[in-house]
């Protein structure tokens, strides 16, 4: 249950299954148990989009730049 990598590949299995919602659910886990996992929130981001979830895509795709800003030189 806190093998965060474990979640974010069964996350891209769902989301290829076609299961956003379980996709969903597992790239939580995957952000919640570490929060600077930065492909798990682009993948919560765009499905969140995809499903009209549009304030909690805003708020990956944000934090998803604060990242990518923390990680350049």
């Amino acid at each position: 249950p806190t093998f965060t990598e474990g979640h974010y590949r069964l996350g891209l299995l769902y989301e290829e299954s076609g299961e956003p919602a379980k996709a969903i659910a597992q790239y939580e886990i995957a952000v919640a148990q570490r929060s600077d996992f930065s492909q798990a929130h682009y993948h919560l981001a765009r499905l969140y989009q995809k499903s009209g979830k549009r304030e909690l895509a805003q708020k990956e795709f944000a934090l998803l730049k604060s990242l990518k800003a923390q990680q350049k030189p």
